[in-house]
């Protein structure tokens, strides 16, 4: 009995062990994979903090210069083990990094948009849910037989609506209780008063 046991026991150990490494295996090639972007993500957080005057425009510059360079480094050295074309995703994050550097750039002429608004309420949830709800619906759609604009036109349709569903019913009252725990003089506003 005791044998019979031990030996269960021991199959239930490797195979927890095997569950564990496979695992951190998937863990480790997400990692891989993410790992030319996360440079180039924290570019965002230079404009941020230059925008709400935490950073000089020196030290945004030469932060931005630096995750520029490991941006770069990662694009055109590291990416290739992922097997996507290097280049091309390099061209597209530079052009979406000017893009963004001239919005922020001229802000001040770019008429209020209720639209652009909402997109840039959205834009976390938006970031969270488009990988699975833009491309793998989009495979989805398209291995069923969907002709390719409607499949685009419902994979966008639906990473919208959860982004937004996400936004009102996560992202909000996640912020609205962050800082009322964070923030000590949150807690003592008068009832009527607006969030900031």
């Amino acid at each position: 009995m005791n044998g019979r046991y031990g030996a269960a026991t021991i199959k239930t150990e490797r195979a927890r062990t095997a569950g564990g490494a496979k695992s951190a295996v998937r863990a480790l090639s997400v990692l891989i994979v993410a790992a030319p972007y996360l440079p180039f993500m924290f570019l965002g957080t230079c404009f941020y903090n230059l925008q709400h005057r935490h950073w000089t425009a020196v030290r945004a510059v030469a932060v931005g210069s630096l995750l520029a360079m490991a941006s770069t480094v990662n694009f055109l050295q590291l990416h290739p083990v992922s097997g996507f074309p290097q280049l091309f995703f390099f061209a597209n994050g530079l052009l979406a990094l000017l893009i963004f550097a001239a919005a922020y750039r001229f802000q001040d002429r770019i008429p209020y948009s209720r639209v652009l608004n909402w997109l840039a309420e959205i834009s976390y949830p938006l970031y969270v849910v488009h990988g699975f709800a833009g491309y793998v619906l989009l495979t989805v759609l398209t291995e069923a037989g969907c002709p390719p604009y409607p499949a685009i036109a419902i994979a966008v349709a639906t990473f919208l609506l959860v982004a937004y569903l996400l936004h009102l019913g996560v992202e909000k009252p996640s912020m609205w209780m962050a800082k009322r725990i964070l923030n000590p003089r949150w807690n003592r506003r008068p009832a009527g008063s607006n969030a900031a």
